[in-house]
């Protein structure tokens, strides 16, 4: 799980980075470093930071930071030690980041949380199996290797999942719905109040977007609009006039500040929502473009229409990587 910048504010990253320093203090002085004087097990070492950078790209998730990826913490473990084993991890995530899948300003509790936890449950169960099982290859494969690797996995899970709720990263308490009326309203999903209406539209709004903060929700109008809307205030913060036909479609971005909208125009546009400004325009598509999602980090989006095509685009270049249809 790599939780993505923007969804803790500072008053759980600064403490983060202050817990990373002093656990990253303690494994440099327990690290056995002369393990890594061994030319062979120094290239090991690397070998399997670059393995586990490439296979942690391979995710799977349903909102930003509730994403699943193979961990690599206890095959650490079992080769250098748990000192090494969570710096090992350190770089690995270092790599993710620099690849554009992390972020700077959460990598401290990504760190924590990956390698933190993920080293200290590994090692643990090591160190149990030790003391209470016999010395077996069986007990070796199964219970320090594949199972050790389990509870790593589930346990950086769930410690991410109280995290983000006790932050209350996902508030889920509001519905927000799009209307014919050209009115925008957020409705409390306990009792069904309506709490707020929003109004700017000069026609139909086809679709909101929660922005991953909970602060702002941005809608799309057939009035070839969309408008970023402060959902505390109850105020539009701006206005952003595509040209063109209708707007279709509007997401956030994972918890960036860019959404991705599709349009009749057959093009999706991917904007910054705090300045209004274009960041990427992704054609191809041959006729009206109905839907549009993005992938967490906005490398990947989609986009389907009236050409019964689905398109897939490089959300960074503007490369068409993907078409599915009838014809493909």
């Amino acid at each position: 799980m790599n939780l993505p910048d923007g969804l803790l504010d500072g008053s759980w990253t600064f403490p983060g980075w202050l817990l990373l320093g002093a656990f990253a203090l303690l494994a440099a002085r327990r690290a056995p470093w002369r393990r890594l004087a061994n030319s062979a097990r120094l290239n090991a070492f690397l070998a399997l930071v670059v393995a586990l950078t490439l296979l942690w790209q391979l995710q799977a998730g349903v909102k930003p930071g509730l994403s699943l990826h193979l961990l690599g913490a206890t095959v650490f473990t079992l080769c250098f030690g748990w000192s090494l084993a969570f710096f090992g991890i350190c770089l690995v995530l270092v790599g993710v980041t620099l690849n554009g899948s992390g972020g700077w300003q959460a990598f401290a509790v990504n760190a924590l949380l990956l390698a933190g936890v993920g080293v200290a449950v590994s090692h643990g169960l090591h160190r149990l199996v030790e003391r209470w099982l016999p010395g077996h290859l069986f007990v070796y494969i199964f219970c320090k290797g594949f199972f050790a690797s389990a509870l790593a996995v589930m346990s950086v899970g769930a410690a991410a999942c109280l995290l983000l709720a006790i932050a209350g990263a996902y508030d889920g308490e509001y519905l927000a719905s799009a209307s014919a009326d050209r009115k925008m309203k957020v409705f409390r999903i306990a009792t069904g109040e309506l709490v707020r209406t929003f109004e700017g539209h000069s026609d139909h709004v086809v679709s909101v977007s929660w922005r991953a903060n909970g602060k702002q929700i941005a809608t799309a109008g057939a009035d070839h609009k969309i408008k970023i809307w402060d959902f505390d205030l109850g105020e539009q913060l701006r206005s952003i006039d595509v040209g063109g036909k209708e707007v279709t479609a509007v997401t956030y971005v994972g918890t960036t500040g860019q959404i991705a909208a599709s349009s009749g125009d057959h093009r999706v546009r991917i904007l910054n929502a705090d300045t209004g400004a274009k960041v990427n325009t992704l054609a191809g598509a041959k006729g009206y473009l109905f839907c549009c999602d993005a992938s967490e980090a906005g490398n990947l989006v989609g986009a389907g229409g009236d050409d019964r095509v689905l398109r897939v685009w490089n959300g960074r270049d503007g490369a068409e990587l993907l078409k599915l249809g009838p014809s493909h």
